[in-house]
């Protein structure tokens, strides 16, 4: 099979200061839009269209590389940017085409401001560019707001089985095997779906810990119980996003129809089974810096600032962490990323040894302001440097200028650009080692624990004022499908199709 290898990625926060526009839109490290064989030698290799094409080959398909792009987590998307993408896209499918099949990395949480199913619509017209008969097959993160609208628009798609995304090359190999069986079975596969009626915080979704590990254990047993060709897919979904379709859901496809319902029920017992522990429970930045100050065991913390995580679309700039640390006068802690693109430009231009005074933070969001204080560069870097960590090894990030900087015993890793998929290369690019720090604080809720929990004897999480609030009942939704719970309050909605 000859098959088009395509993209469009973004997980919308419709509550982000941040409006998206096209400019914002490029390949991973911050470059153009991706075209043709860039879209495979430019992509991290763990990226999920990474899989499928590797898969492809292997089973003797013809994976050719059309079109790709991306932008960090922000606001929803201008007419003007969703149409231009879907135009390129499109234009890149025609040019290239045809095509026996097409595979879509999308993320499944796209908002444009004329468009609240994004990714369904992105689907639609995939559809009606290729025709009825042409498999399409997509990969979406864990976080989509998936609809029943996007399950009838495509073929088949899979989502992420694991937050952290460790998984996201297995879940693209996973999205060929399903499109084999689509066209091993010489017509649409049986699908089903089930909309979940409450609303999981992003903070507690880790499936590392309870209770998103025993509803991943339970898919998969699910799935293995039954009929080859069959897969499953729990989206937890992405909370910041005030459209109708904002929920958890479960669906599937697969040969045969019974089996594949009862599978789907099954996930949703399992689900509703936990509903209580999706209820937010979280300190403020004080109680958790003294918690860990009180461990006094000579151990390493790490310090999770989970509202002011950039990969959600938060300016990841908010100060009270560096408030706090002063405060409690903690002696030795380092703070990163924080995205504040004048107070890096200031310490290059001091360079490394100098002292000056700095506001760091506190620029995007009302009622925030900047830290200030005098601070010493410690270490300066510019441009791409090497990820190593289990979610992206093998691939480059570039923060643009970036620096450290030290306020006492606080260190303070800053960037100019706001990105997500925090780990430990992205402190060490300026020599911020956080090995070396009994005190370690992420802007990130949960990515971090793939590279950070390692080395910590202990992860506190804390919530702050920020761009990615943690707790639906402060949110001011106006668009919520009626009867969506707030992790347990109000009636309940649903159906399956």
């Amino acid at each position: 099979m000859r098959i088009a290898i395509a993209g469009l990625v973004h997980e919308t926060n419709t509550f982000s200061p941040f409006p998206t526009t096209y400019t914002d839109f490029g390949d991973f490290k911050g470059g153009p839009v991706l075209r043709g064989a860039d879209v495979l030698a430019k992509t991290p290799p763990l990226f999920s269209l990474h899989g499928f094409a590797d898969a492809a080959r292997k089973a003797g398909d013809d994976p050719v590389p059309v079109y790709h792009s991306l932008a960090q987590s922000s606001g929803r998307l201008t007419r003007g940017c969703y149409e231009r993408l879907l135009e390129e896209l499109l234009g890149a499918l025609r040019a290239a085409g045809p095509f026996d099949a097409v595979f879509l990395e999308l993320h499944g949480a796209m908002v444009a401001e004329h468009i609240a199913d994004a990714d369904a619509e992105t689907a639609r017209r995939v559809r009606k560019l290729v025709g009825a008969d042409v498999p399409i097959v997509t990969t979406l993160d864990l976080h989509g707001n998936t609809s029943a609208e996007f399950i009838e628009a495509v073929d088949g798609t899979v989502g992420y089985q694991t937050y952290p995304h460790t998984d996201m090359y297995a879940t693209g190999a996973r999205a060929h095997g399903l499109l084999r069986a689509r066209v091993a079975a010489g017509a649409p596969l049986a699908r089903g779906y089930v909309a979940v009626p409450f609303l999981m915080p992003i903070y507690l979704q880790s499936t590392d810990t309870e209770p998103g590990r025993t509803i991943y254990d339970r898919l998969r047993e699910l799935e293995a119980e039954c009929p080859p060709g069959t897969f499953l897919t729990v989206m937890m979904g992405f909370s910041p996003a005030d459209v109708p379709h904002c929920h958890p859901s479960v669906f599937g496809f697969g040969p045969e129809a019974g089996p594949l319902e009862d599978a789907l029920a099954g996930l949703e017992r399992v689900i509703l089974e936990a509903e209580h522990a999706f209820r937010v429970d979280l300190p403020d930045s004080v109680s958790a810096v003294q918690t860990a100050l009180a461990a006094g065991d000579g151990g390493r913390t790490v310090l999770a600032d989970v509202q002011d995580n950039p990969g959600g679309g938060s300016p990841s700039d908010s100060p009270q962490i560096l408030e706090t640390l002063r405060k409690l006068a903690v002696p030795r802690a380092v703070v990163g990323v924080v995205f504040d693109p004048q107070s890096a430009q200031a310490a290059h231009e001091a360079g490394v040894g100098a002292t000056l005074r700095l506001g760091i933070g506190g620029k995007h969001l009302p009622g925030h302001e900047p830290f200030e204080a005098e601070a010493e560069v410690m270490g300066l870097h510019d441009g791409p440097f090497p990820l190593e960590g289990p979610m992206l090894a093998g691939g480059e990030l570039d923060l643009g200028r970036m620096a450290h900087v030290r306020v006492g015993g606080i260190s303070v890793v800053l960037s100019s650009r706001r990105s997500w998929y925090i780990e430990r290369a992205c402190f060490a690019a300026v020599g911020a080692v956080p090995e070396d720090y009994p005190l370690i604080v992420v802007k990130s809720t949960n990515h971090y624990r793939a590279d950070f929990a390692g080395i910590a004897d202990r992860v506190i999480e804390f919530a702050e004022p920020a761009g990615v609030p943690m707790d639906p009942t402060s949110v001011p939704y106006r668009h919520l499908r009626p009867g969506t719970r707030l992790y347990g309050h109000g009636p309940v909605f649903g159906g399956r199709r």
